[in-house]
């Protein structure tokens, strides 16, 4: 992808305890040039916000995922995450609590850590070089849609024949012969016992 005068970048994060971190983030990114989407201010009155928010993922380069123990819980959240790697989107995940879990599929990506305010300096500008660069991961269009179809019935003997006729003229055999020899017979039973 060509760079961009003004990359989009996106910012994932729970209100209750990443808002913080996500406010700093798009007045210190904003002030280096990116257009940086944060919902609060973005979203107009009246809006669909469910909308906005695909709208905005769908046109963002890069989307940083504020990771606390609210992001972690959110399915809003886990579902922006989602969404950014199903379009192609690349995401770097930004530790913003010592100890926040994160979902399965941030394992494999490097993280920047922002838990400590007094490195703040340093991680935003080793960040503005992540968004600016293309080292961060995105999932690869090979993973993006379901490739195998899978069969539960077993495999086919190897020379097998299908015989639709023959199997027909068995089954009605089999049912014809079933009806004149009664219940006894079918069950071994003798007649006359």
């Amino acid at each position: 992808m060509p760079p961009l005068d003004k990359p989009r970048v996106f910012i994932s994060y729970a209100r209750n305890d990443g808002a913080a971190l996500a406010q700093r983030l798009q007045k210190d990114l904003n002030g280096k040039g990116f257009d940086v989407w944060l919902d609060t201010q973005r979203i107009a009155g009246g809006a669909t916000w469910t909308r906005a928010l695909d709208d905005a993922i769908d046109s963002c380069q890069v989307m940083l995922a504020v990771l606390t123990t609210g992001s972690y819980e959110s399915r809003m959240c886990s579902g922006e995450q989602l969404r950014a790697l199903d379009k192609g989107k690349r995401l770097i995940p930004l530790l913003a609590e010592n100890g926040a879990d994160r979902t399965t599929y941030l394992y494999a990506l490097q993280l920047r850590d922002f838990t400590k305010d007094a490195d703040y300096p340093v991680r935003l500008t080793e960040l503005i070089s992540d968004i600016r660069g293309d080292a961060t991961a995105t999932l690869p269009d090979t993973y993006r849609k379901t490739r195998v179809t899978y069969l539960t019935a077993p495999p086919r003997v190897a020379n097998y024949l299908e015989r639709p006729e023959a199997l027909r003229a068995l089954r009605d055999t089999l049912i014809a012969e079933d009806h004149r020899q009664g219940k006894a017979a079918r069950f071994g039973w003798a007649e006359g016992m």
